[in-house]
């Protein structure tokens, strides 16, 4: 209870100052004031104040795809499944389009992204989620015309085209029959392979996109590949002369793990196994039989026969 009413508090204070900058504040800095505005009253849980804050907003400013998905998704939280944020997607679309046609920004911009290049960048992100709403309201002529005017901005997008099948199937199934045929086919994965299929790595996977990457700027493969090879800059100590001769490059590792040890250590076991001597494994190099105990027999000893002693009896007293 406590936390909550210090939240409170904070809204309430913080929304205070936002309306005492806004009887000043014009353009962009005022709209953003608005937004800070809706979130306070979202913040305490007030989503009516909120959806009002922002409808209350220069309509360049409210009608932007991400100003228009909040007041969306406070409807359907508030329960609008009467279609009313359908509309509002609707409402937002025929906005755009309209200064997309006449070419220039409207009079109220007030500092809006509403130029006919930025109309163009919001419709793409508005006439599919217009057009999926109307779908689920069963409009699948006007949806029908949204996904084909999105196709025609954006070209052969998949998921546009699936979109606009499922429309058209809604008023003329030959005509969606048609448009089916001019889907590109789907290369359907082997699902048992898939399953033996060891997860992708972090690295691999890191890998792979820097080679794109790396291809995507420099060329073919091979050329990437050749770059890969070349050599990395040498690092030195800080008192190294020019004129001394070059430090050992296997300097951070231990000295039984370098090549050159390594190189003296099989060198050393060659002579040893010539000159017989066994070392390491067992088994490894010459044996000399004579030293094997078992292979000695026994020398035979000569056990003398000890003379019988008779068992002296006890003598009694007299």
């Amino acid at each position: 209870g406590a936390a909550t009413s210090s939240t409170s508090s904070r809204a309430a204070k913080a929304e205070e100052a936002l309306r005492r900058f806004l009887e000043t504040a014009e353009g962009a800095p005022a709209a953003a004031a608005t937004f800070a505005l809706a979130h306070c009253a979202a913040a305490v849980g007030d989503l009516a104040r909120a959806a009002s804050v922002l409808q209350g907003l220069p309509e360049a400013w409210s009608m932007l795809p991400g100003v228009v998905a909040t007041r969306r998704a406070i409807m359907q939280i508030q329960g609008g499944g009467d279609g009313a944020d359908g509309e509002l997607l609707q409402e937002a679309v025929n906005y755009w389009t309209g200064i997309q046609r006449s070419g220039r920004a409207p009079s109220d911009a007030n500092g809006a992204p509403a130029l006919p290049d930025d109309a163009l960048r919001h419709l793409a992100a508005l006439r599919p989620a217009a057009a999926a709403a109307l779908l689920e309201r069963g409009d699948g002529a006007t949806a029908a015309t949204l996904y084909e005017a999105a196709l025609a901005d954006s070209g052969n997008d998949n998921a546009l085209q699936a979109g606009r099948i499922h429309a058209v199937a809604l008023v003329d199934p030959y005509r969606a029959d048609e448009l089916a045929e001019d889907l590109p086919e789907l290369t359907l994965l082997d699902g048992e392979a898939l399953e033996k299929q060891a997860p992708p790595t972090a690295a691999a996977v890191a890998a792979a996109a820097a080679d794109g990457a790396a291809t995507a700027e420099g060329g073919t493969a091979e050329a990437v590949a050749q770059r890969k090879k070349r050599k990395r800059k040498i690092r030195l100590p800080k008192n190294y002369q020019p004129g001394d001769p070059p430090p050992d490059p296997e300097r951070w590792i231990p000295k039984w793990e370098r090549a050159a040890f390594k190189k003296q250590r099989k060198r050393r076991e060659k002579e040893m196994e010539k000159s017989g001597a066994v070392r390491g494994a067992q088994g490894k190099g010459a044996v000399d039989a004579s030293l094997d105990a078992s292979a000695t027999p026994a020398a035979p000893t000569a056990v003398a026969d000890a003379p019988a002693r008779g068992k002296k009896g006890k003598k009694g007293r007299r």
